[in-house]
């Protein structure tokens, strides 16, 4: 199966698991009829929901960048600046 799934695990059993598919914006069928057993051989790659904790590390680091990178500009406008004066 080369596929993907986003959803929710709603069942879990020792080969397989049962994956409640969220629908996309123009599918029509209702989620409840969207449900896929997964057996783990099959899997190759999950990916969970981004934690509050690196979604908040991650909003700080790309802050502190912004603010290397402005001030980095601006040290180098005053550089400048104060070899031309």
């Amino acid at each position: 199966m080369n596929s993907r799934g986003k959803g929710h695990i709603t069942q879990i059993e020792e080969e397989q698991f049962q994956l409640q598919i969220e629908p996309d914006w123009l599918d029509e069928e209702p989620s409840k009829d969207r449900m896929v057993e997964i057996h783990y051989a099959d899997v190759v790659k999950i990916r969970g929901a981004r934690s509050r904790a690196a979604s908040i590390g991650i909003g700080v680091g790309t802050i502190a960048a912004l603010a290397a990178l402005v001030a980095g500009i601006l040290w180098l406008k005053y550089d400048q600046y104060k070899h031309n004066h």
